[in-house]
């Protein structure tokens, strides 16, 4: 969707703010409505007459570890509620788009600058959220013209790039998500904070072993999104599947609503409204950015299509990483 000054520039500054917009309100505000706000701060403030079980001792140093507890309260309460914890394990079993779009614009050898570093993108996000910084992300991404490679070189990214992605993907974050779901305790979850350090850290190592190469990771690529497609797709039906015929509960997990949860209801349920939120934004943004792919009407018509179908079919995030597979094999370099 490229060729003009509306489309390229004007577009990109009514679409991308909107949900930017739509993210401080309907993430951090309904955060500041329900009252959720207000319960992690207690649970971090020692004589406020509240328990504050989630103050801990996570790093040694006091001013971090006091920050860090209002992440910890949010996950915990989270794990408390299970339709919460589902959320979350949906958001995190599908979520590998995120980095995956982030590390391999980043990789190619012309881009620009603002969005060379994804991992330091990702660790705003988890200070100012997913919904929030994906869409700020988009919006330079578009307005960049990273959306349009025009030279081969500005196209290519090579063999080591797209390993050094994949061992960060797994390693530094697959693998502490997996902990984080699994055990569930307050220091897991301040360890997990960093992943996008761990991330990049693990990808900056491999590249530091592996042989320098200028081989192209075309393939590789493909290969990797078509990976990440089919698990996204495949935890979306593990998820929904056995929830087929409860429509009620479906809802309850997937539709946001517009209406701030009510400050009588249970922190669960506030994290629940939270995360729904954040990961529709954050998607959202990613799908709103990939229309941008599109070189004709025709495409553009192709990609809503798909999207509309295969959005709940196989879950918003295979669907959004089927259009970066698509864009990948049509790139020629």
């Amino acid at each position: 969707m490229a060729g003009s000054v509306f489309i390229d520039r004007v577009l990109p500054l009514i679409v991308f703010p909107t949900l930017l917009a739509a993210a401080f309100k309907l993430i951090l505000g309904h955060l500041s409505v329900s009252g959720l706000d207000i319960v992690l701060r207690d649970q971090c403030l020692p004589g406020t007459g509240q328990s504050t079980p989630f103050l801990l001792e996570y790093t040694g140093f006091k001013g971090l570890d006091d920050s860090l507890c209002g992440f910890v309260s949010f996950f915990q309460e989270t794990f408390a509620n299970p339709l919460a914890t589902k959320q979350l394990g949906y958001f995190a079993g599908t979520g590998g788009v995120f980095i995956l779009f982030l590390a391999l614009e980043s990789s190619r050898k012309r881009r620009s600058a603002l969005i060379a570093f994804p991992m330091a993108w990702l660790f705003v996000s988890q200070i100012m959220t997913i919904g929030i910084t994906i869409s700020a992300y988009c919006l330079v991404f578009t307005l960049t013209n990273n959306s349009i490679p025009t030279t081969k070189a500005s196209k290519k990214v090579t063999q080591a790039s797209v390993e050094a992605i994949l061992a960060g993907l797994i390693f530094g974050g697959a693998a502490p998500t997996l902990a984080l779901m699994h055990y569930q305790d307050p220091h897991v979850s301040a360890w997990w904070q960093i992943y996008p350090v761990y991330i990049a850290i693990i990808s900056q190592i491999y590249l530091f072993i592996r042989p320098s190469s200028t081989t192209s990771g075309r393939s590789f690529a493909q290969t990797v999104l078509l990976g990440s497609f089919v698990l996204s797709s495949a935890f979306h039906l593990y998820t929904v599947l056995p929830l087929i015929q409860d429509t009620e509960t479906l809802k309850s997990l997937f539709l946001p609503s517009t209406i701030p949860v009510e400050p009588t209801a249970s922190a669960g349920l506030k994290t629940l409204d939270f995360l729904r939120w954040d990961f529709s934004l954050g998607i959202g943004s990613i799908m709103a950015a990939t229309l941008w792919f599109a070189q004709s009407g025709l495409q553009l018509f192709g990609i809503l299509a798909w999207y509309i179908v295969g959005s709940p079919l196989l879950g918003p995030s295979a669907a959004a990483t089927a259009v970066l597979l698509w864009r990948e094999a049509n790139l020629q370099y």
